[in-house]
């Protein structure tokens, strides 16, 4: 399983930056990744108390479950943001 997440992670992380620095301008391309590592520290922060209230409060489910919205939330935006560019070019 770790053998998993720590092939997702070589392959998510550095194509996410990759994308980010490339969308921002030029000459805010440091604060625009500082933004982003900060975000994704935070979040790695965050999630694990989430996701532990929601399975001792709510539900042993409830973490899946929201987590499972949240991807589809995330890759409806990605859709989304991919038909508009194509359309626009």
């Amino acid at each position: 399983m770790l053998v998993l997440l720590a092939l997702a992670s070589g392959l998510v992380f550095p194509t996410v930056t990759a994308m980010v620095s490339h969308r921002a301008p030029e000459a805010a391309q440091g604060g625009t990744l500082g933004v982003l590592a900060s975000a994704g520290g935070l979040a790695r922060l965050l999630a694990p108390i989430g996701a532990t209230v929601l399975f001792q409060e709510v539900w042993i489910g409830a973490p899946f479950l929201v987590g499972g919205i949240l991807l589809a939330v995330c890759g409806v935006m990605a859709a989304t943001h991919m038909v508009r560019a194509a359309t626009a070019s």
